[in-house]
């Protein structure tokens, strides 16, 4: 099974939205604090988490939070824990099934000059 996933880069906890202003051009931006990033061997990655949905809302089946280390996790209050935000959500993408209708069938009046 394939799935869609759709984040609000913009509820990432401390994430705002900044114009960048370069030689040429401004390009407005989001900017994401490295503090909430997880840097690794390879590249600088966001660690997120789906939980399954008890009854799927909006075709979705999951949502997407950020993930918080067990440690801090453990070290927050209940409405700490709580208030992370819910930044996207999971659909599956369901195949279109494929209806095969089967070839027409040929009549051969003659097939005494056929080659086999």
């Amino acid at each position: 099974m394939n799935y869609a996933i759709k984040v609000n880069v913009a509820k990432i906890p401390n994430a705002f939205k900044a114009t960048i202003k370069g030689t040429t051009k401004s390009v407005e931006c989001i900017c994401i604090p490295v503090e909430n990033l997880y840097q690794g061997e390879k590249g600088v990655y966001l660690n997120l988490y789906a939980t399954e949905l008890r009854e799927p809302k909006y075709k979705e089946t999951h949502f997407v939070k950020v993930s918080v280390d067990d440690d801090v996790y453990k070290a927050m209050t209940k409405e700490q824990q709580d208030a992370i935000p819910i930044i996207g959500g999971i659909t599956p993408i369901l195949k279109k099934e494929v209806v095969h209708e089967p070839a027409p069938q040929m009549q051969v009046e003659n097939s005494a000059d056929l080659p086999f």
